[in-house]
């Protein structure tokens, strides 16, 4: 499997922690442009964080193909 592992610095800057892991090839199915060759081209541009308190959720932004997606 392929994975992209997002990770996040703690708190108190001592290390990282993984954060989000997303499937690319479930996301190659849902946008087939990222699959060239059998290599993923896209880019991440940024991670989108929900309010804590309104228990919402983080999303990944993503530029494939000259498009930027969430």
């Amino acid at each position: 499997m392929s994975y992209l592992d997002v990770h996040e610095m703690e708190m108190d800057y001592s290390g990282w922690f993984l954060k989000f892991r997303v499937d690319l090839f479930m996301l190659s199915e849902a946008y087939p442009d990222i699959l060239f060759q059998d290599l993923f081209l896209f880019s991440m541009v940024c991670v989108v964080r929900g309010e804590p308190e309104e228990e919402a959720e983080s999303c990944l932004v993503l530029k494939i193909s000259g498009k930027v997606m969430i």
